[in-house]
C-alpha cells in the first residue's frame, strides 16, 4: 500500500525526532509500522566521549567539526535501529514492516543492512528537505537501496 507524503507515520517520526537528546539529531526520526500499527519509534542517541547514551547534551563538544568524522566521536546510535529495538522490546516482530524515516534522504549503510536483515521497507518523508536540508544521505541507487525499494 503506497504511503502518502504527509502520512501520519511521518508526522510521528518528526515528533519523535524532536525528543532526541543529541543537539544535532533533532531532525531525524523513525516510525516502524506494519499493517497500520506502530511497532516502534526512534531518534538518534549519541554519547560523546565522557557522556552516557540517552543523557541530554546541552551543547555538542564536536559541533565545530565540519567533517563527518565527528560521528566517530559521537558514538551515535541511529534512529532506525532504535525504532527496531523499540518494537522488539514491545514484543513485536519487525520483519516485513515499513520504516518511515524523516531527516535523511536515505539510511546509512549499516542501517540499510539491518533493514535488509529484517526485510523492512523504507518510506522517506517528503518533508526531509525542509527538516534537514544539510543531510548528506542522498540516494545513490546502490544494489542494497534498489532491493529496499522492492
Amino acid at each position: 500500500m503506497p504511503k502518502k507524503a504527509g502520512c501520519t507515520f511521518c508526522k510521528k517520526a518528526r515528533r519523535k525526532a524532536e525528543q532526541s537528546p543529541c543537539p544535532r539529531g533533532k531532525t531525524t526520526g523513525a516510525t516502524l509500522e506494519k499493517d497500520g500499527v506502530v511497532l516502534g519509534v526512534g531518534h538518534p542517541v549519541c554519547a560523546p566521549w565522557g557522556f552516557t547514551h540517552g543523557n541530554p547534551i546541552q551543547e555538542c563538544p564536536y559541533k565545530d567539526l565540519q567533517s563527518q568524522s565527528r560521528r566517530i566521536y559521537c558514538n551515535i546510535i541511529d534512529a532506525e535501529p532504535i525504532a527496531i529495538l523499540d518494537a522488539l522490546q514491545k514484543g513485536y516482530d519487525p520483519r516485513g514492516a515499513t520504516l518511515h524515516l524523516t531527516g535523511h534522504f536515505w539510511p546509512c549503510r549499516s542501517c540499510e543492512a539491518l533493514l535488509l536483515y529484517f526485510n523492512i521497507s523504507v518510506h522517506i518523508d517528503s518533508h526531509t528537505a525542509t527538516t534537514n536540508p544539510e543531510c548528506q544521505h542522498r540516494p545513490n541507487g546502490t544494489a542494497v537501496r534498489e532491493k529496499l525499494k522492492q
